[in-house]
């Protein structure tokens, strides 16, 4: 299994589109460091938090940190595209049959891109936080939130779990379709759907948590930390399990 691991990252450190991708989303947060404007190209569902972004001129660090958490869809988007990079390739070019053929169970195949994959979703946090640094030598470091440190390292753990849930999601549609574009689909659609019940039903608080968004001003109410968490790990826990099942069954 670390082979399989080993030479995802090889070929991906050594394919164009995961370098054009990264300088994409570098791009976007530059966007936010210089102009205090977002490149947006997710889905955002929380009018709220997209209006603060709107500001002009330069971010501070403390600013950049708040504020490209307030896009956290950007960072899910981006890393979208990593896993249809990853996986999508492999299912449509069915280039797992080399590894299956070799003596690798279909279960520590899954498990190896899992892995990986969780792996791609710190380093695309790690670029998102690192916006601090430009921002803090171009515009000063500015003020700190009250609670900052302990707040933004709950603001990356519940991030990495809420970006799990949709690699999860996206990973069995792909499993499951072989289909590129059944996968990019299921986000920019699903992330709108899923914000419907909560119209319907406004009564119903956990209904709220289902798009899988959080953002640093969120951490304040532990209410909103824990039902963020326990959707986003029932769903990342019910789409893993599945994909695994459907690429038990799928023949080489």
């Amino acid at each position: 299994m670390f082979h399989i691991i080993q030479a995802d990252f090889y070929r991906l450190f050594r394919s164009k589109g995961f370098w054009i991708t990264e300088i994409l989303f570098i791009t976007t947060l530059l966007l936010g460091v210089f102009y205090g404007v977002i490149g947006n190209v997710g889905v955002h569902t929380d009018t709220k938090a997209l209006e603060k972004l709107g500001d002009n001129g330069g971010w501070t660090g403390f600013e950049a940190i708040t504020k490209t958490s307030d896009n956290f869809s950007n960072t899910i988007i981006f890393t979208i595209i990593l896993v249809v990079l990853l996986i999508g390739i492999d299912l449509t070019q069915k280039l797992y049959k080399n590894s299956i053929t070799s003596g690798i169970s279909r279960t520590e195949f899954y498990l190896s891109k899992f892995f990986v994959l969780a792996s791609l979703i710190i380093l695309q946090l790690i670029l998102t936080y690192s916006s601090f640094i430009p921002a803090t030598l171009i515009n000063g470091m500015g003020t700190a939130p009250k609670h900052f440190l302990s707040n933004f390292l709950i603001t990356i753990g519940v991030q990495f779990i809420c970006t799990l849930a949709w690699v999860s999601l996206i990973s069995f549609v792909l499993y499951a379709t072989n289909s590129i574009i059944a996968a990019i689909f299921t986000y920019f659609v699903g992330a709108s759907l899923l914000g419907l019940p909560t119209a319907f039903y406004p009564d119903i608080d956990w209904l709220k948590y289902l798009n899988m968004q959080f953002y640093f001003d969120m951490v304040s109410k532990q209410d909103m930390v824990f039902k963020t968490i326990t959707i986003a790990l029932l769903i990342t826990l019910l789409f893993a399990f599945s994909g695994l099942q459907v690429f038990k069954r799928k023949d080489l």
